[in-house]
């Protein structure tokens, strides 16, 4: 670092590194919030909900607390969504993507999205989505099947 500081400094540039921030710190994470019956009267945005929009989904456990981030864009990002919520109750990993999965499709659900592209970081849910991969736990079994019936409800 001292050395690209020397070297930087000839040209008058300064050196700045970035400081660490842990993904999995949810704290600093705000939520911002539309109201959804306005945009529903929109016929504009009626027309958008039968083309593909795609949802981003990740849930978080940390040992202060866990959390769930949703990204649910548009087609052709016209439209983003952003949601974030924490968990003041103790809550596994897997839990997490599952609730951040649910979270993502009754948001597309409100919003009448009705052809949606899904992208997940946990390959447990996924697999287990797709039915690669058999559900095992009881608890991961109940996200499943409300996932499912979600899916059916669009």
């Amino acid at each position: 670092m001292l050395k690209w500081g020397i070297e930087l400094s000839k040209f008058r540039v300064d050196y700045q590194p970035w400081k660490v921030i842990k993904a999995q710190k949810l704290t600093d994470f705000v939520a911002e919030v539309v109201p959804i019956h306005e945009l529903l009267q929109d016929k504009n945005h009626r027309e958008l909900g039968l083309q593909e929009w795609t949802l981003h989904v990740d849930g978080s456990v940390v040992a202060n607390g866990a959390g769930v981030g949703i990204l649910l864009t548009g087609p052709n990002t016209c439209e983003e969504w952003k949601y974030i919520t924490t968990f003041s109750f103790p809550i596994s990993n897997n839990t997490a993507e599952y609730e951040a999965l649910i979270d993502g499709l009754e948001l597309a659900i409100r919003l009448r999205v009705e052809h949606i592209q899904i992208f997940t970081d946990s390959q447990l849910v996924a697999r287990q989505m797709l039915g690669e991969y058999e559900v095992h736990e009881e608890m991961l079994d109940r996200y499943y099947m409300m996932v499912k019936g979600l899916n059916n409800n669009r």
